[in-house]
């Protein structure tokens, strides 16, 4: 799984796991890394700590940058312009780029850390534990992923020039949700200035920049993008539209192989939402038909009318949720669990470093025995995929978190086989638990009154007997 789309071959299994997670806590330049949140196709990725002169500390996300990129001057020049121009992004609704550098020959990049979940680990939650997430919230999230993209497709620079950022790979797992109610849009890594008018790009940047065309996760590809065009802002547009499509919808939209979503992208060809999923459906449908046009021309032009036309519906549909509620939601259904590792293996980290200060060796921290389930660790950057479709009913969304990396997952065997048989097993189970057909909610609470007036009914006619005895 790559959170930059640039998918490198793989490596040696001893150079790989040489260092990553063994070993920490562990001093990296002004960094000390304690917890290994995962591998991408570019980086290894650590939650760490920076102290600062005062003795004050913060968390930060480390993307170490793998050894065989970080030595590529090619891809580190790139990586290099990109994250600079991330750097330029500051809004709430974007993860911060807070450092770039090289330490002991590996480049890497310092993000801010956000507390929670991406959206795919989320879902994942959800799913297992069969609770639906409101249509209000799925609202809510597509919402806010629309606020960041139009901040960062207006971004200057300090001279004031459009920066002219197109995301790339505006996907489930690079939006992040934090206990808070925060919903964060992350890894601008694979953006790319689009050249200013007349502008030619930079010697011995042409390869690296047609390779970076297709960059990205083919099931949320607009059509001009999986064809490896010239992109702009409307290919963001449309994949914002595919989350919200997936997540109205409980299901994805294109699945296959990378090689069949990519032709499925190409064609761009996307069903309307079925019937009964959300109130007003059809101001809905018509937000989704413009959103996802396979012509850019009849795309939305930017993130704002999206995000105008989609609160408009919010609104007429009673769908207008607060970040307050999401957070109140996401921290009664989650946040004990996910946040009581994280705060034991940070104090672990603390106390191993206090104990080389003094002069003891520092001892690695045990991992926990389910390390190797992601959705158990807090985390910024998504480790792996999630089950199928989860449906809900009338004023509910639940959908899945997309299979990432599906050819890495044929790589692995038949572990990773079974582990998605697991998941689908899951999936079945929540969809017989969640499934409410048309008119279903509206039948409960019927049902559930009508229960209480005849329960009352006999408790009358008792009294009435009684009295006559």
């Amino acid at each position: 799984m790559s959170h930059t789309g640039i998918v490198t071959s793989s490596i040696s299994a001893s150079a790989a796991e040489a260092g990553s997670e063994g070993n920490l806590p562990r001093a990296f330049g002004r960094y000390t890394l304690f917890d290994h949140i995962g591998r991408g196709g570019m980086a290894d990725i650590y939650l760490a700590t920076r102290r600062d002169s005062l003795g004050g500390s913060r968390h930060v996300v480390i993307k170490q940058i793998l050894p065989q990129l970080s030595a590529d001057p090619e891809f580190a020049g790139m990586l290099t312009a990109e994250a600079k121009l991330a750097a330029n992004l500051n809004h709430a609704n974007v993860v911060q780029v807070m450092d770039l550098g090289r330490e002991a020959g590996r480049l890497f990049i310092a993000m801010e850390y956000v507390e929670g979940f991406d959206l795919n680990q989320l879902l994942r939650r959800l799913s297992k534990a069969r609770v639906p997430l409101a249509g209000e919230f799925a609202l809510f999230i597509v919402r806010e992923t629309l606020r960041a993209l139009d901040y960062a497709h207006r971004a200057r620079n300090s001279d004031g020039r459009p920066l002219r950022l197109v995301h790339r790979d505006v996907s489930p797992s690079n939006v992040l949700v934090s206990f808070e109610g925060e919903v964060k849009l992350c890894d601008f890594g694979i953006a790319r200035a689009g050249a200013a008018a007349g502008e030619a790009p930079a010697p011995g940047q042409e390869e690296a920049i047609a390779s970076s065309r297709v960059a990205g996760k083919s099931a949320y590809m607009a059509p001009e993008h999986a064809a490896g065009g010239d992109i702009d802002s409307g290919a963001d547009i449309f994949s914002a539209g595919i989350l919200l499509w997936e997540l109205v919808s409980g299901r994805r939209l294109y699945k296959g192989t990378e090689e069949e979503m990519l032709e499925m992208a190409r064609a761009g060809e996307v069903p309307p939402v079925r019937d009964g999923r959300l109130p007003v459906q059809d101001q809905l449908q018509a937000v989704l038909d413009r959103a996802l046009a396979r012509d850019r021309g009849e795309r939305y032009e930017t993130a704002a009318e999206f995000l105008g036309d989609l609160e408009d519906y919010a609104l007429a549909a009673g769908l207008m949720a607060s970040q307050l509620r999401f957070a109140s939601f996401l921290t009664d259904q989650f946040a004990a669990d996910v946040l009581e590792g994280r705060r034991d293996r940070e104090r672990m980290a603390s106390f191993r470093v206090e104990e080389d200060a003094a002069g003891t060796a520092v001892r690695p921290i045990a991992e926990p025995e389910d390390a190797d389930d992601p959705e158990d660790r807090a985390q910024t950057i998504p480790v792996a995929a999630g089950p199928d479709p989860v449906e809900g009913g009338e004023g509910e969304a639940v959908a899945v978190a997309e299979s990432e990396g599906e050819a890495e997952a044929e790589a692995e065997g038949e572990a990773e086989g079974e582990a998605e048989a697991e998941a689908e097993a899951v999936t079945e189970a929540v969809v017989e638990a969640a499934h409410v057909d048309e008119g279903g909610a509206l039948g409960t609470q019927t049902g559930f009154f009508l229960g209480i007036g005849i329960g009352v009914g006999l408790v009358a006619v008792a009294i009435i007997i009684l009295m006559l005895l």
